[in-house]
């Protein structure tokens, strides 16, 4: 049973939390003391200097609500986005930057996401559209707007790091709603967000899928499927 089939059975789905400490040194760096927003948020600064501790996603979701509030920063989880190294993203940025081409890094994104945040499931496209679906399990995704988007913006940095090009999606549709159009937004995907879609998606040219990767390595690539597989059956 992965992850993401366990949240189904009624368990609280959780999360590796790097988004929530991202969040936090934001909240630092910007002025805002993020020590009462945690407790707000059933979270402990415990949890948050340890990374070894997963965190709930519903905790999660809220800490970024309070936060954005507190910072009023209706974009906070596109802002938190961009300046991380994606390596933070750990086991699932190697797996991708690992791989031969930009297809088999967003399938196996896809396959091994929930490992990292169990309240989000990833459907792959490949054929007449191709990239990626975001499915949200055990959580209700009307109380979201800064997770998803900080996904979005994440993913297409990985893909433009894993090809060296800067990528433009034929498509970014988001379920939640906004006012009005988000022109910082558009300056960075390079295409209007569809905002009140109905559904979380980024699709590409299907001609990108067999962009090769800058960094692969076939033997890496093979040794952390492998952990990602073990992982999953977990």
């Amino acid at each position: 049973m992965g992850r993401s089939d366990a949240a189904r059975f009624g368990a609280l789905p959780n999360a590796s939390g790097t988004l929530t400490r991202l969040a936090y040194a934001y909240a630092n760096e910007n002025g805002i003391d993020p020590r009462s927003l945690l407790k707000k948020a059933n979270l402990t600064l415990h949890q948050i200097k340890n990374t070894n501790l997963r965190l709930g996603v519903h905790d999660q979701i809220r800490f970024l609500n309070l936060t954005a509030d507190a910072l009023q920063d209706d974009l906070l989880g596109f802002h938190i986005a961009q300046p991380p190294d994606l390596r933070e993203m750990g086991f699932l940025y190697y797996v991708s930057a690992s791989s031969e081409i930009l297809g088999d890094a967003l399938h196996q994104l896809a396959r091994y996401g929930s490992i990292a945040n169990e309240g989000v499931s990833l459907k792959y496209f490949a054929g007449k559209h191709f990239g990626v679906a975001f499915r949200y399990v055990g959580v209700s995704r009307h109380l979201d707007r800064h997770q998803i988007e900080f996904f979005a913006t994440v993913l297409l940095r990985l893909c433009r790091k894993l090809t060296g090009n800067r990528l433009v999606p034929t498509h970014i549709k988001l379920a939640h709603r906004r006012d009005g159009k988000c022109p910082e937004m558009t300056e960075f995907f390079g295409a209007e967000v569809e905002f009140d879609a109905g559904v979380d998606e980024i699709l590409f040219a299907p001609a990108s899928r067999d962009m090769p990767v800058v960094s692969a390595d076939h033997h890496l690539n093979k040794i952390l499927i492998g952990y990602c597989e073990e992982a999953l059956s977990r």
